[in-house]
């Protein structure tokens, strides 16, 4: 469900709060999570309405590798965090063990977006984005991605790895695209070294965390 910032939102209660301040006042109403369920499998319905945008399954596996090829010799899940980035993570938390390191494969993120059909164009967030592997990866998708992520070794691995795939412009940068795409095409991706608790992301169209 998107919301532009500042705009006017509605808890379950149908207290009016303004975006901004959301995260205190916003409540979990069911409607406004994605089920497991529909992650878990695709409908034949998705697959007919996806087959002609850029998440279809030949556009996928060109955009996988593409990834693969802009990340070089570095293995999935390599870690691109340095000692003080690491503790300055655990640092800014207040915890210890919070900056540990995890991704999750690609293809699955890919299949997530095919299976809530999400469309090219939609804005999109990874919360604790790391090397940026998936965000990179929505970009080719033709999808308006962000990466926020607090490890500054893992933000600069993120960015070094849009340029080898969309080069140091890119063809159409992320904040430039217009909310509807006509002609659907990679869209080079952005990266912020920033903790998501202190980020407005309220006009989101898709939101990503995983924990590890």
């Amino acid at each position: 469900r998107r919301r532009a910032a500042g705009e006017s939102c509605q808890t379950t209660e149908g207290e009016e709060v303004r975006c901004l301040e959301q995260q205190e006042s916003l409540g979990d109403s069911e409607d406004e999570q994605f089920p497991l369920a529909t992650i878990a499998a695709a409908s034949e319905s998705s697959e007919a309405a996806c087959s002609s945008t850029l998440l279809s399954r030949e556009c996928v596996a060109e955009a996988l590798a593409r990834l693969d090829a802009g990340y070089g010799p570095t293995r999935f899940g390599d870690d691109a965090a340095g000692f003080e980035g690491y503790f300055y993570v655990e640092s800014v938390n207040g915890a210890s063990n919070t900056a540990l390191y995890g991704e999750l494969h690609p293809e699955a993120f890919a299949e997530a977006l095919r299976d809530l059909q999400v469309q090219p164009g939609a804005r999109v967030y990874d919360l604790g984005s790391g090397t940026g592997r998936l965000v990179n990866l929505a970009g080719l998708l033709g999808l308006r991605a962000c990466g926020l992520e607090l490890e500054p070794g893992r933000v600069q691995r993120a960015k070094e790895a849009s340029d080898a795939i969309f080069g140091r412009q890119g063809t159409q940068l992320a904040g430039d695209v217009p909310d509807s795409l006509e002609a659907p095409g990679p869209v080079k991706p952005s990266f912020l070294e920033v903790s998501f608790l202190e980020f407005d992301f309220c006009d989101a169209d898709f939101v990503f965390c995983n924990s590890v």
